[in-house]
């Protein structure tokens, strides 16, 4: 018969410091939709200080063993034997961040051995098979220490558009390693996780606050404070044409028809249109108007296009020439697009029809001439002219037009692609108003790619 019994243990105190220096730098240009080119050239440094963070283990094993056997010499003998094992830990953590952080634990059981041994001069090695009986371990600890809550995106003072979407991204921990539920201040838009996605309506600066609190009630917070930021509509008169001429009959009726684009608003019809005409002093609201003028000479219309917070867009303008009575009058028509739901999707159907043609003189047949060409925000033709047919009537599929709309220098904004229509009616003689009889922009959905 034979007992033992035994015990070691370890304590161990380690200090730990560190400095992490970050260098980012960003130089080049990049588009921003209502805004055009803009220049990049950041340049961030941060430098942040690791601990110094205490580190105090102890650790205590110990052992019991009773065995029970019969040693003859030079003959295999049986033994049976019990052991208890028994081992307590603990780690204690500080940093300058809390108080104190305490782990610990126990691992205890009890194991059988039953063997065969055989006691011989040269020492043959004994067979044994072990077998674990009970095994208990347990863990615990408590701390002081709050969860670290920390805004990755965007950073504090960044600016973000009014209107539109931006998305908060925090990372959160806990020393005890228990989860972290974050309360979001103000309330999200919809959260999921550690991102909340956010959209302000009020332009200046707007605080968000994240407060992660564990299980147990402890809490931690972060908070950064945004830039809204505002930016000007742009302006585009969508008729009459630069350089269109009118005729006085004995006055001459110009229809003026403007709109705007603007990277905070999803409905461009909150935009309000303002006019002015030069040199005749007229000044008119509205963004579907018209002007009447009983003299010729050459007239400047200016639109300014405001957001619903009154802000401006830059002025854009068209110039015009009222001409007395020619000798012979060109035809006059109106384009009409069916179905009227601008904006139209990529893949869809248009009719397109010339209204009410006629010519003063009564010179017919008249002859018809569909073009298409895209314009930017401002009104501004590029690209390549799309002619779409010769009749009174025709029909544009527009899924037949990837190409036109998606060649390069294309603007695709979030409102769609801005094209504008242009229709030409020439009479038998070969009179036409110059540059086209009527216009009308349309907005088409982004093709895909």
């Amino acid at each position: 018969m034979v007992f033992s019994v035994g015990a070691s243990g370890e304590v161990s105190v380690s200090l730990y410091m560190g400095t992490v220096m970050e260098n980012y730098a960003a130089a080049g240009i990049e588009y921003v939709d209502g805004r055009g080119w803009q220049p990049i050239q950041e340049f961030r440094r941060n430098i942040s200080w690791l601990g110094p963070e205490l580190t105090g283990a102890l650790e205590v094993r110990g052992y019991a063993r009773a065995g029970l056997g019969l040693d003859v010499y030079g003959v295999p003998t049986a033994s049976v034997g019990l052991s208890a094992y028994a081992r307590l830990w603990g780690r204690a953590q500080s940093n300058p961040s809390c108080l104190a952080a305490l782990e610990y634990g126990l691992h205890a059981g009890i194991d059988a051995s039953v063997g065969l041994d055989v006691t011989t001069a040269i020492g043959l090695p004994a067979v044994r098979y072990n077998i674990n009986i009970f095994d208990l371990r347990l863990t615990g600890g408590f701390s002081a220490c709050p969860p670290t809550v920390q805004i990755t995106s965007p950073g504090d003072g960044a600016s973000v558009d009014l209107n539109r979407n931006f998305t908060v991204v925090v990372n959160a921990t806990d020393p005890m390693g228990q989860p972290v539920t974050l309360a979001w201040d103000p309330a999200p838009l919809s959260s999921s996780g550690t991102s909340a996605s956010y959209r302000f309506t009020r332009e200046g600066p707007q605080r968000i606050t994240v407060t992660g609190t564990t299980g147990d009630g402890r809490r931690g917070q972060a908070s950064i404070q945004v830039n809204v930021v505002n930016s000007p509509p742009r302006a585009s008169i969508d008729i009459p044409g630069n350089g269109q001429s009118y005729y006085l009959n004995p006055t001459a009726t110009v229809a003026a028809r403007g709109s705007g684009s603007d990277v905070n608003e999803d409905d461009p019809n909150v935009l309000s249109c303002s006019w002015a005409v030069a040199p005749d002093n007229l000044e008119a609201e509205g963004c579907s108007i018209s002007f009447t003028f009983s003299t010729p000479g050459n007239r400047t219309l200016r639109l300014v296009v405001r957001d619903p917070q009154g802000l401006a867009s830059e002025p854009t303008e068209v110039t015009i020439s009222v001409q007395n009575p020619p000798p012979n009058y060109p035809p006059t028509a109106s384009i009409a697009v069916t179905p009227a739901s601008d904006p139209y999707t990529w893949n869809q159907t248009l009719t397109l029809t010339a209204t009410d043609p006629r010519d003063p003189e009564g010179n017919t047949p008249l002859s018809f001439t569909w073009r298409a060409i895209k314009v930017d925000g401002s009104g501004n033709p590029f690209g390549s002219v799309l002619n779409l047919g010769s009749t009174q009537t025709v029909s544009w599929n527009l899924g037949t037009a990837h190409s036109f709309l998606t060649e390069p220098g294309s603007t695709c904004q979030s409102t769609g692609q801005r094209v504008r229509l242009e229709l030409v009616v020439t009479d038998s003689l070969g009179n036409a108003m110059s540059p086209w009889t009527d216009s009308r922009i349309i907005r088409v959905e982004c093709p895909p790619g």
